[in-house]
């Protein structure tokens, strides 16, 4: 039971100690891994909103939507941007993700390759984060189709779903930007939308434009006070170019207010790319063309074209976006971007301009080309949307290890408040085990104790009163010839009897009968036979405390009274002999003193000190100058009582 208690307690106030290790690392490994990926912030003036479906009565409607790439290329990761609205907790949640769907892609033969399927379940809530799939399929594919099994509640009693983009990844380029797009039905169309329209799906606006916050100062970006520019780069060499990215520019960062951010964006945007500086027989390749503002927010504008050659291009920039209430001309930009297969040739290519250029500010000629916007250092898009779907993940890890701890905490409190009320059973268990044990245990030493009397009384004592008994027959039988003999035949038979009675008295002592087991009776004896023709003085004032011993420890006593007795009579030389009980405090003290020789050379009998030890007890074994040698044997005390039924003693309370 003990040994229980010892592995129990511990179990139950350190059993989840392995766990809780694991779940502080994961926390620290995840905590760790967040500190590095950027936080996810939502540019909730994104230009468009996406794509609405049509609202059905029933949710299970299957719509396909797909997305038909201008050459087929491998693809290696999709990308589902979901739409966004204000709860009532003034708090961004998704609105109206596809409940179901699968994600497949078709090979020039027509075989479809599965990129991702949730038709059979619900598939889970992304929360404000890009979803992401993965495909190691190598092949190229010349279309995507996504394909919604079931929709979310709509108005009124319609089910329909939204979509703000869809991003379609060849290593770094989004091969489905400015992709046809083809669906069965659509709530809303531009121009007379504009907000949802099936191309806006594909527009390259998201919520989430690839800035790495950074410290810019406001007034080193493109700003001029014309109303049409030319600005040219020379490449260094021939290059291949089919996308092309323009930044906007924020004239009150600070603020980010939306008649702050893109002031002066153009809207009317012109390309030509040409092997040589006279652009006499370059192409003109329209990038933007509108009447209406193109841009108040933060996210670029992007535009896929046809792959053009050259080593020179200009760009024509014109018609910039007035502020408000405000009739002064400008145009401003904070990045420009020309790329092939998703990666910048521009990178840090100083920018000429065909005339002097109008500038409130002096204007570095990298100012377009440096890889930072007004809002920050622009980072990969497709490693950008990779970092914030990990750190959704990570999120969602963080929040399920939190409430693991949590839980794992509360059952802590919990079995350690059961511990706390369990402690006085355990501790009374225990105690009834402890004594139960006890009780056992003594029951067996006194089965044995029994049973070695039993022994001494049917071998010993048969023996004994048979030599009593033979010698009486030969003093009958045997006329004694001198009075030598006749003493020694008397002497024969009175030592066996006189021993036998002593027998007799040990057995009965040895079973604690009653009167019979008086250990100070027992001292008696042994003095009365031992120490036959010595001056004996006795005080045995502690009679009741010695009697109430238990019988092992007063067996031991009466063991270690006799060997002391023995050496008085075999070494000590001795012919007086005082023995004195005590009770002193929690001890009780047995005092053996003769008037002998005293110790020779003060060597202290060893098995006197080994009785000592059997007993438990402190033995001090001194001569003092009056002569002799004094013995002193203390030892621990408890008080007992003896049970009415003469069994085994307990404690008294």
């Amino acid at each position: 039971m003990k040994c229980v208690l010892y592995i129990l307690i511990p179990l139950m106030l350190f059993g989840c100690r392995p766990e809780q290790s694991r779940l502080v690392q994961e926390l620290a490994a995840t905590e760790s891994e967040l500190s590095e990926l950027p936080n996810i912030k939502l540019d909730t003036f994104v230009p468009t909103l996406g794509y609405i479906s049509e609202g059905k009565k029933s949710k299970s409607s299957v719509e396909h939507i797909t997305v038909t790439f201008p050459e087929p290329k491998h693809i290696d990761t999709v990308v589902l941007i979901p739409a966004y609205k204000l709860n009532d907790q003034n708090a961004y949640t998704v609105n109206r993700f596809p409940l179901r769907f699968k994600i497949e892609a078709q090979i020039e033969d027509g075989e479809l390759i599965q990129i991702a399927d949730h038709t059979q379940s619900d598939f889970p809530a992304p929360g404000i984060a890009p979803v992401v799939f993965s495909s190691c399929d190598e092949r190229p594919v010349k279309d995507l189709t996504l394909t919604v099994t079931k929709r979310s509640r709509g108005f009124a009693e319609d089910y329909l779903f939204l979509l703000n983009e869809l991003l379609v990844f060849s290593d770094e380029e989004n091969v489905a930007l400015n992709a046809a797009v083809s669906c069965e039905t659509t709530r809303y169309t531009a121009p007379e939308s504009t907000r949802f329209d099936p191309t806006y799906l594909v527009d390259g606006y998201t919520y989430f434009p690839p800035y790495e916050p950074a410290p810019i100062p406001p007034y080193t970006q493109f700003i001029v006070g014309e109303e049409e520019i030319h600005i040219l780069f020379d490449l260094g060499k021939v290059q291949t170019l089919d996308e092309a990215r323009l930044y906007p520019n924020d004239l009150m960062v600070n603020f980010s207010h939306i008649h702050s951010a893109g002031i002066g964006f153009p809207m009317e945007i012109e390309l030509q790319i040409s092997p040589t500086p006279s652009f006499e027989d370059a192409t003109p390749i329209v990038i933007a063309q509108s009447d209406r503002p193109i841009n108040m927010s933060s996210s670029p504008l992007r535009k896929k074209f046809s792959p053009a050659t050259g080593r020179y291009v200009k760009i024509r920039l014109g018609n910039g976006r007035l502020e408000p209430g405000v009739d002064t001309v400008l145009l401003s930009l904070s990045e420009i971007e020309l790329l092939h297969n998703g990666e910048n040739r521009l990178s840090g290519i100083p920018l000429q301009s065909e005339k002097p250029l109008v500038t409130p500010n002096v204007i570095s000629p990298t100012v377009l080309t440096d890889g930072y916007s007004i809002y920050g250092k622009i980072v990969p898009e497709k490693q950008w949307l990779l970092q914030l779907a990990r750190r959704a993940e990570l999120e969602k890890k963080r929040a399920a290890l939190l409430l693991e701890k949590e839980t794992l905490y509360n059952r802590q409190k919990k079995e350690l408040r059961i511990l706390i009320f369990s402690l006085p059973l355990l501790a009374l268990s225990f105690l009834i085990f402890l004594l139960g044990n006890r009780y056992l245990h003594r029951k067996k030493v006194q089965a044995v104790r029994e049973r070695i009397a039993d022994d001494l009384h049917d071998e010993v004592g048969a023996a004994l009163t048979g030599i009593a008994n033979a010698s009486e027959l030969l003093t009958e039988i045997y006329s004694a010839t001198s009075p030598k003999e006749k003493q020694l035949l008397s002497g024969i038979t009175q030592n066996a009897r006189s021993t036998a009675e002593e027998l007799h008295a040990l057995i009965r002592f040895l079973e604690h009968k009653t009167i019979d087991s008086n250990l100070i009776e027992q001292f008696n004896l042994a003095l009365n036979h031992m120490l036959s023709g010595m001056t004996v003085k006795t005080d045995f004032t502690a009679e009741a405390p010695f009697n109430a011993l238990p019988p092992i420890q007063k067996w031991d006593l009466l063991l270690f009274f006799k060997e002391a007795l023995n050496n008085i009579v075999k070494h000590a030389d001795a012919d007086a002999v005082e023995v004195s009980t005590q009770k002193r405090g929690k001890s009780l003290q047995l005092q053996i003193r003769d008037n002998g020789i005293g110790l020779p050379e003060n060597i202290k009998p060893e098995h006197l000190i080994n009785r000592a030890k059997t007993l438990r007890a402190k033995i001090d074994i001194t001569s003092p100058e009056t002569g002799g040698t004094r013995i002193t044997c203390t030892l621990p005390w408890k008080k007992y009582v003896v049970p009415p039924s003469g069994g085994l003693y307990r404690s008294a309370k």
